[in-house]
């Protein structure tokens, strides 16, 4: 049996800046870089009870929503309705104001409630309907991602991809939703606007941004 001799030498992080990665330089040895494309920076955060809509706007708090980055993930800790029935929406920000017009938006999702498939859409809305029938029932917050691109390309249109799943307690059955959404004009947008469609929510959603 023929035995290969393995060395090693200890690696430390000496030298390296927060997010950097181990490189190897192809004559042996090895050294720290920056990393490359896909970095996931967090931005900030939006919280509280009682809201009618919670805002990410761009150069607010902290906020970035502009060309910085490719691609800004919100990730939903939790969104809990004051009210039984209520919808989860979404709406961007163009010119200083969010969009509430009835030709502003096109949106399908489709999903499951257990096993039975739920499928629905609009070509022409007054928001992204990200969840429909969420109740305020212990145990139902709703809890997933969105994923928000192309927010300064005119000459595409701003998109908006969501995965989102609740616990709908009456019916003591999960509910695993995925969809998309379109600003449907293609314009620069500098804010999200998570709300819904009766009564209040408590959140929390932390916003990222993606290189």
């Amino acid at each position: 049996m023929a035995l290969t001799k393995v060395t090693s030498d200890l690696v430390t992080s000496t030298g390296a800046s927060n997010g950097d990665v181990l490189t190897a330089d192809g004559s042996g040895g090895s050294s720290w870089a920056a990393a490359g494309g896909g970095d996931k920076v967090f931005i900030g955060e939006v919280s509280g009870t009682g809201l009618t809509a919670a805002d990410f706007i761009n150069g607010v708090s902290g906020i970035v929503l502009d060309g910085t980055y490719s691609t800004y993930e919100f990730d939903i800790l939790y969104w809990y309705p004051s009210t039984s029935g209520a919808q989860l929406w979404a709406r961007t920000r163009t010119g200083g104001t969010f969009d509430a017009g009835g030709l502003d938006y096109e949106f399908a999702y489709d999903g499951t409630q257990y096993i039975t498939a739920i499928h629905s859409g609009s070509l022409t809305s007054t928001r992204i309907t990200m969840a429909f029938d969420v109740k305020n029932t212990s145990g139902e917050a709703l809890a997933g991602k969105a994923i928000l691109r192309n927010i300064t390309d005119g000459s595409r249109f701003t998109s908006l991809t969501h995965h989102v799943g609740w616990f709908d307690a009456s019916a003591d059955e999960p509910v695993n939703l995925t969809g998309t959404g379109y600003r449907r004009t293609g314009t620069t947008v500098d804010g999200l606007r998570f709300t819904t469609n009766t009564g209040t929510f408590s959140t929390k959603i932390r916003l990222y941004g993606i290189t």
